[in-house]
């Protein structure tokens, strides 16, 4: 497969999981309501949000707004250009024989 056709699934992969990490930044806020523990129990609500902080746009108190602003935009850009160059050579080296495709985005996603 030549670069120029491998690009645009890994491109359109890429957006989907630079978005999937900012919904999900942007939804860290909703643990803290309520309903949160009553639904996810409390160990799984603070699993999950060990997991989410680093991607919320709510900054720690101890940090500067407009600097982890900078900092978090620099993370998607980060996630963008290393999902794109590694699933870019996974999508790349199959050889041309049945089944590929499904191989591929096997390969992208796991």
């Amino acid at each position: 497969m030549t670069y120029r056709r491998a690009a645009i699934p890994v491109l359109v992969g890429a957006l989907s999981m630079t978005v999937l990490l900012w919904w999900a930044g942007a939804g860290a806020e909703a643990l803290r309501l309520p309903g949160a523990t009553r639904v996810l129990g409390i160990d799984g609500t603070v699993e999950l949000g060990r997991w989410l902080i680093p991607w919320s746009y709510a900054p720690p108190t101890s940090v500067n707004g407009e600097l982890y602003a900078t900092a978090l935009q620099i993370r998607h850009v980060a996630v963008l250009a290393f999902f794109m160059a590694g699933a870019l050579l996974l999508v790349r080296r199959p050889p041309p024989v049945r089944g590929r495709v499904p191989a591929a985005l096997l390969a992208v996603w796991a």
